[in-house]
């Protein structure tokens, strides 16, 4: 008899995300309060750290049934983690707090639906790729530059564009705004790691725009693979 996978078994990664998010905040706080700098990077390391569960998540659950299951455990323990910290923190207001979650929860659900996708290459390969994809798109602030330099003037324009508005990261430094506001070129080593909204002309994203991106992309993604599913099922019927 095949052994089934335990359902608790797809709460693991909420659970070690939210332990090691926790553990940071604490430490983080026994200095005293944060500001607002630290806080933004503690986000940006949130989403990061959601980023990696949710896509290994998918790749490796058993079924579309407990990917699901273990991408709602995720999103639901970070969510409210986030909204713990920026409203007890004072940070964020609840407009903020709410752009903010936004953006965490339709990211997560296109780094979960491209895994999911890709599962049909393998488990390994699907997270191997789905990481690739996500590490691209968040860091592309800065190992995207090279190709902008190399650009056209309308060529970078465009590349430009699609940065600003596909990396997570731009569009949370919208969305905190105006209960904070950080300046992007001059976060830590943004000023030498990037050259965008420098020398490199470039505006904030606005943050609707990526989550409308994501949302699309991910409901593309989802109907894709369906669709697909029950084509082969009707052909091998």
């Amino acid at each position: 008899m095949p052994q089934t996978r335990p359902p608790f078994r797809d709460a693991i990664p909420a659970l070690l995300v939210c332990v090691a998010a926790t553990a940071l905040w604490l430490a983080l706080r026994t200095a005293g309060p944060l500001k607002p700098e630290v806080f933004f990077g503690w986000l940006c390391l949130l989403l990061v750290a959601a980023t990696v569960a949710a896509i290994a998540q998918a790749a490796f659950a058993t079924g579309g049934a407990a990917v699901l299951r273990g991408f709602l455990v995720l999103c639901t323990a970070t969510l409210m983690l986030v909204a713990a910290a920026a409203l007890a923190g004072r940070y964020l207001g609840i407009l903020e707090t709410l752009r903010v979650a936004t953006i965490f929860l339709l990211w997560l659900c296109f780094c979960s639906a491209m895994a999911w996708v890709l599962r049909g290459l393998g488990p390994a390969t699907a997270n191997a790729i789905s990481l690739t994809i996500a590490t691209l798109l968040i860091a592309s602030p800065v190992i995207a530059i090279p190709l902008v330099r190399a650009a056209g003037s309308t060529w970078q324009s465009r590349f430009v564009e699609l940065i600003r508005n596909t990396c997570p990261f731009l569009a949370v430094v919208d969305a905190v705004r105006p209960a904070m506001k950080i300046d992007w070129t001059h976060l830590p080593r943004m000023y030498e790691w990037s050259g965008l909204g420098q020398d490199i002309p470039m505006l904030l994203p606005n943050a609707w725009v990526s989550v409308g991106i994501y949302a699309v992309v991910s409901c593309g993604l989802i109907a894709g693979n369906l669709l697909v599913k029950k084509v082969r099922s009707t052909e091998n019927a």
